[in-house]
């Protein structure tokens, strides 16, 4: 009886060693950043021009461990310059390039929201100087 004791008590401290290992818990989440025209993060403009145009690339990757239906809006105030939508699965990923060009001069805060399956889930921005 001793002997079936100490077998079960090493038994189930090898389970409860290694089970931690086996089920790991998982991460759900979207990757959404800005790079530059170049592709590099940062070295964005500043300064911008009256028609001038800039480009930015936006990249979003899911890691949902599901397909996500994604809206990228982009807003310059009260002006929305860019509304797209697309699905992607787990693991899968897309590169936006979106070009803007200021209507008038100022401060521009330049927004780029992401919504998830309709749901606002992230957001960037970027502040530029219109002459």
């Amino acid at each position: 009886m001793v002997k079936i004791l100490q077998m079960s008590f090493f038994l189930l401290l090898i389970l409860c060693l290694t089970l931690p290992m086996i089920v790991s818990p998982r991460s759900f989440y979207t990757e959404f950043y800005m790079l530059n025209e170049k592709g590099e993060a940062g070295n964005f403009p500043k300064e911008l021009g009256i028609n001038d145009s800039c480009t930015f690339i936006l990249g979003i990757k899911n890691h949902e461990f599901k397909a996500i239906t994604y809206t990228v809006v982009g807003i310059e105030e009260d002006r929305c310059f860019y509304n797209y939508s697309f699905t992607i699965t787990h693991g899968e990923n897309k590169s936006l390039k979106i070009a803007y060009t200021p209507e008038t001069p100022g401060k521009k805060r330049i927004t780029f929201l992401l919504y998830k399956n309709g749901n606002l889930s992230q957001d960037l921005y970027i502040d530029l100087k219109v002459k």
